[in-house]
């Protein structure tokens, strides 16, 4: 089917396009869904271009097509929905470091991405806690985005405080990290909004939480 016939039909219905697997997800399904590329889990979303709600009004709310990002570090790739909507919807021009544990999520990137955006991205093949543990350079980026499931689990390595700590080094004076979370994910440690309480805020002063609707986005400015 031509790709034009299919962008109109997938305003109608869903359009699978590919289906897949790897050692982190049992199921891996690229669609075209409303002219959109969405890559779904058995139970989440990864990526669907500007219709990833939770980081488009999280980005809108800061407002940014008044800042400019010059440096971008993406724990979590997905199909480059964070990319995406920073090149075509918020008018940035930058460079990003994709750091991605599943090398058939790099691989769907990879072929689904526009040329144009894939040419800017550093795609990682790690383990995204080893990455930032290990990164030695200090104020480094200017936006760092952090949306890690594992289906729709997120690891809790990645809400420990030395984690955050590292994170906030990276960071440029003024730098911005948006760390997503599902706002039902009643952690047997913590809910997220004791751990934005007691660990995120602490750690970031100057920070907000955003309820969007099934998500939670914790938001801070070094």
């Amino acid at each position: 089917m031509p790709k034009k016939y299919q962008y109109y039909l997938s305003h109608l219905w869903d359009i699978v396009l590919e289906k897949t697997s790897s050692d982190y997800n049992k199921e891996l399904s690229v669609s075209l869904s409303r002219g959109r590329l969405r890559l779904d889990t058995a139970n989440a979303t990864y990526s669907y271009e500007d219709l990833y709600r939770a980081f488009y009004q999280s980005f809108q709310h800061l407002n940014l097509p008044q800042k400019t990002i010059k440096n971008v570090l993406v724990l979590g790739l997905g199909l480059g929905s964070i990319p995406h909507m920073l090149e075509e919807n918020f008018h940035q021009n930058a460079h990003y470091t994709a750091v991605e544990i599943d090398k058939v999520v790099i691989q769907l990137a990879q072929k689904y991405l526009p040329v144009s955006i894939k040419n800017k991205i550093s795609m990682v093949e790690a383990d995204a806690w080893e990455f930032v543990m290990a990164f030695d350079t200090e104020n480094t980026f200017d936006l760092i985005t952090i949306d890690i499931f594992i289906d729709h689990h997120l690891p809790i390595s990645f809400k420990e405080p030395i984690f955050l700590r590292k994170i906030k080094k990276i960071l440029q004076k003024e730098g911005i990290l948006l760390f997503n979370h599902l706002a039902n994910d009643q952690n047997l440690v913590q809910s997220p909004q004791n751990y934005y309480n007691q660990v995120f805020s602490t750690t970031f002063q100057n920070s907000q939480l955003l309820d969007l609707d099934g998500n939670l986005m914790m938001i801070a400015q070094k």
